[in-house]
């Protein structure tokens, strides 16, 4: 996945994301996303999602649970 080989190991990175009906998205990432083999979940309380458009919203981390960002060869999550 090029995006992946591009971040992996980069340290901080802001994913910023324009859908094709105008919504933008994205998340903040306080460390690398390193693959993982099993299904671990990485990162920090620092993590963070948000929109800009249509409208400007930031979701912090609940504290219901450490599943901040999920990194393997075939694709990267935020959340869960």
């Amino acid at each position: 996945m090029l995006l992946h080989r591009n971040v992996k190991s980069s340290g901080p990175t802001v994913l910023v994301v324009k859908d094709e009906k105008g919504a933008v998205f994205g998340c903040f990432s306080a460390v690398s996303w390193e693959p993982q083999r099993t299904q671990s979940y990485i990162g920090t309380g620092e993590t963070f999602l948000f929109t800009t458009a249509p409208q400007f919203q930031v979701w912090h981390w609940s504290h219901a649970n450490s599943f901040f960002m999920l990194a393997k060869d075939d694709g990267i999550a935020v959340g869960g």
